[in-house]
C-alpha cells in the first residue's frame, strides 16, 4: 500500500468472507463486526496513537442503519487500548459495491479532518479491491501531517494482495 507504514488484511477475499463481511455490514451484524474487529486487532501494530476507519457512503449508512467501519473502529480501539477518531471525511455519496475494477479504480473523495499531525494511525476498512479507496485515505492522512498510516482490512482479494503489500515497509502477512 502506497505511503503506509504497514498493510495486512486478515483474510483472503473469497466466497465465505464475502458473505460473512456481509453479514456483519447488516443492520443485524452487530456481532459480526465485534468478531471480525478481532481478527484486525490481532494483526496491529503497537506504534499507533488513534484507530479511524474509510467513512461509509451515504447511501451505505442507510441501508444498513449505521457505518460498519465507524463500529469496527470503536471495537478495535477498545481491544487496543487507543482511542478512535473520524480523521476522514467523505465528501461524496458514491459507494464502492458494485462497480466495475475501472469504476472503482477512480475511489471516492475522501479528505482529512484536522487532527492527524503528528499522529500515528491505524486506518480500518472492509475490503481492499483495488486499493483506491485506502490510497486515497493514506494520502489525504499524510496531507494532513499524519506521522504515520498502518492500514488493516477484513479481507484482500486474492489478486490484490501482492500489491497490497509490496509498498508497505513493513510487510505482515494476510491469511
Amino acid at each position: 500500500m502506497p505511503g503506509a507504514a504497514s498493510a495486512a488484511g486478515v483474510v483472503a477475499y473469497d466466497d465465505v468472507s464475502r458473505l460473512l463481511i456481509g453479514e456483519a455490514k447488516s443492520p443485524w451484524g452487530g456481532s459480526l463486526l465485534r468478531w471480525w474487529a478481532a481478527g484486525l486487532a490481532a494483526t496491529c501494530p503497537d506504534e499507533v496513537d488513534v484507530v479511524c476507519w474509510i467513512p461509509a457512503s451515504m447511501p451505505g449508512r442507510r441501508l444498513r442503519g449505521h457505518d460498519h467501519g465507524q463500529v469496527l473502529a470503536r471495537e478495535v480501539g477498545r481491544l487496543l487500548g487507543r482511542p478512535k477518531s473520524r480523521q476522514l471525511v467523505r465528501h461524496d455519496s458514491i459507494h464502492q459495491t458494485g462497480r466495475s475494477r475501472s469504476e472503482r479504480l477512480d475511489g471516492p473523495s475522501l479528505g482529512a479532518r484536522a487532527g492527524a499531525s503528528g499522529r500515528r494511525i491505524l486506518l480500518l476498512d472492509d475490503v481492499h479491491t483495488t486499493g483506491s479507496t485506502l490510497r486515497t485515505g493514506v494520502g489525504a492522512l499524510l496531507g494532513q501531517g499524519a506521522a504515520g498510516v498502518h492500514v488493516r482490512v477484513l479481507a484482500v482479494v486474492p489478486d490484490e494482495i501482492t500489491t497490497f503489500r509490496a509498498d508497505s515497509a513493513r510487510r505482515p502477512t494476510t491469511t
